[in-house]
């Protein structure tokens, strides 16, 4: 392929990958709606932004803590420093500017990795898709790296590594281009969304023309592929009638929508204005799960330890003063170091009160594939009864925004570290110097690598969860958060709300519904105990 036929190649592909994000922002929000219109604008206009600049990643490797440092000061450049990678620190650099000469210094003798990559961009679904940059040319310290198209976006970067020396100046000089410059009438077309479309037939008007523009780009385009015009306007006809059924199925969607909300509501008023309890083996297992954390909770006590109600327990002691009514189990957190002291008693007491034979604790499970990092305490004869999940969460020092980028990075490594069989006290270390731990209260609270869920960043003011404060439970106190509004919100959003998928242990309860002797069985170890908890020293 000559360099024209590329280059067309990769127009093309830039302007199918552009196309198809606008069409998508527009089939979910143009209605003839205000606030849709907006929030057309305001993703087109960031949809624009993130194909306008590019990003180049420097990152170093040396035997010693090895930084590097962006010698370039231009306003145009923004620069950062990221904590992400094991003996070394990065470099980001984004701009708009198309003509770079940019100039770093390595400290320490080393190796270092240049990534030529795009934004990171989220679609309106929270998907990463590509939004293209083409590079055209690179230098390394006056060394022509290539001088010919070279696309890249985040997750498909070209890649140049080098060695450094100690206060060595690396200089780059980088070329590149962005869909604007080859179709810059992209740019008016947005200024026209922005500016001029304020109505429903505004909107119409403004995506028909916008779609008849990319079409004839793409014809011409294809022309120079060699492509018939016949062939061309066939696949014309064929993506307007996908586009057809796409909007069929879509009515369809917002038909199903509009039913399923009405059933959510109906179901909400159900379960929040009547007085709905469980029955049968359900009730019988959520019975058995509290009188196993009241034995929990006692030993917690015994020893000054401190936790709190979380999750599913506490959303059903907030909004039911009990569990959730098709809930089974019970969530708590603690502080890490309470964590670490709990472990350490909670095998002597079950032993002590006759529970180490029903009882086994858990840490990094592997299950189904999974690895589950948080400790998961279960009861079991012959079937699994009841469990209780304990979350641990950390103080952590002067979070910034970069901090949730580097604790997910984080959390992927420490999962990956104990799969690989790292001694788990090596991987907290690490986690623990990245992220700022401290076993000392700080101002704020993160749910630890090891937490419950794996790709999600949980921040919290300490005084959100401290002093704690006290919250009934089917007529029992156990300790909750001191703001368990904010916790909530901050967890799940609107808390107060039925949630509209509802998800319970299913394969647990049918094990036990399906046994013979299942209900025997569950009020066999409610009896035992309860009488092990009146009797608990």
């Amino acid at each position: 392929m000559n360099d024209e036929n590329e280059l067309n190649s990769i127009k093309l592909e830039m302007l199918d990958e552009f196309y198809l994000e606008i069409k998508q922002i527009f089939r979910k929000y143009f209605n003839n709606n205000k606030m849709a219109i907006d929030k057309v604008k305001y993703h087109v206009n960031r949809f624009y932004t993130a194909w306008s600049v590019c990003r180049l990643d420097l990152r170093t490797k040396g035997k010693k803590f090895n930084p590097v440092k962006c010698l370039s000061d231009e306003e145009y450049l923004r620069i950062r420093y990221p904590n992400w990678f094991d003996n070394g620190k990065s470099c980001i650099v984004q701009t708009e500017q198309k003509i770079l000469n940019l100039n770093f210094e390595s400290i320490e003798k080393g190796t270092f990795r240049l990534n030529l990559r795009a934004l990171d961009y989220r679609n309106i679904n929270k998907d990463r898709i590509p939004v293209y940059v083409n590079y055209r040319k690179f230098k390394f310290n006056n060394e022509l790296i290539f001088n010919k198209p070279e696309i890249a976006w985040h997750n498909d970067y070209f890649i140049y590594r080098g060695t450094c020396q100690d206060n060595e100046i690396l200089n780059f000089e980088i070329e590149f281009e962005t869909i604007f410059d080859y179709f810059p009438e992209l740019i008016q077309f947005k200024n026209t969304l922005i500016q001029e479309v304020d109505t429903f037939d505004d909107m119409t008007a403004f995506y028909n023309n916008f779609e008849n523009y990319v079409f004839q780009e793409r014809y011409k385009l294809w022309k120079t592929k060699d492509y018939d015009e016949l062939a061309y306007n066939e696949q014309v006809q064929l993506i307007k009638k996908i586009e057809k059924m796409q909007d069929n199925i879509l009515a369809l969607k917002s038909e199903i929508d509009i039913n399923a909300e009405r059933t959510h509501k109906f179901f909400s008023s159900l379960f929040l204005d009547c007085e709905i309890k469980s029955t049968g083996h359900l009730k019988l297992v959520q019975d058995l799960s509290q009188e196993f954390l009241d034995f929990l909770v006692k030993v917690i006590n015994k020893y000054g330890i401190q936790y709190w109600l979380s999750g599913g327990a506490l959303i059903g002691a907030i909004r039911h003063q009990g569990f959730v009514p098709w809930d089974d189990d019970m969530d708590i957190r603690m502080m890490r170091c309470d964590l670490k002291r709990f472990l350490k008693i909670i095998n002597y007491e079950l032993k002590e009160n006759n529970l180490d034979r029903y009882v086994s604790i858990h840490i990094d499970r592997k299950f189904k594939g999974n690895l589950i990092n948080f400790v998961q305490i279960f009861y079991k004869n012959k079937y699994l009864l009841c469990g209780i999940d304990i979350i641990p969460l950390d103080f952590i020092k002067d979070p910034t925004e970069e901090t949730e980028e580097i604790f997910l990075e984080e959390r992927r490594k420490f999962r990956k570290d104990i799969r690989d069989g790292v001694p788990r006290i090596i991987a907290e270390q690490h986690y623990f110097k990245k992220l700022n731990i401290s076993h000392r209260p700080q101002k704020h609270i993160v749910e630890g690598v090891d937490g419950f869920l794996p790709n999600k960043y949980l921040l919290f003011e300490t005084d959100v969860i401290f002093p704690l404060g006290e919250c009934n439970f089917n007529g029992s106190v156990y300790a909750c958060p001191g703001d368990y509004d904010k916790y909530l919100t901050r967890l799940y959003g609107d808390y107060k709300d039925i949630p509209k998928s509802i998800r319970n242990h299913s394969r647990r309860l049918n094990n036990l519904k399906s046994a013979k002797n299942g209900k025997a069985l569950l009020e066999f170890h409610i009896k035992y105990l309860k009488d092990i908890n009146e009797n608990f020293e």
